[in-house]
């Protein structure tokens, strides 16, 4: 597939309870979407990420 268009949207969505840890709170999420487009097809993507770049023992 030959890519024609591409299309990225980042979103916050509020989580319906607040996560705490000992790294602070969170009460949202961000996520990023990803719309290609090419040869009459479409494919989607996504991704999940932290606002910050946190570091665990499985990075």
């Amino acid at each position: 597939m030959r890519i024609e268009a591409a299309e990225l949207r980042i979103l916050e969505l509020p989580l319906k309870f607040r996560f705490e840890t000992s790294f602070g709170v969170q009460t949202k999420r961000t996520i990023l979407l990803l719309r290609l487009f090419g040869e009459g097809l479409e494919g989607l993507g996504e991704g999940v990420m932290e606002r910050l770049p946190l570091y665990r023992e499985e990075t």
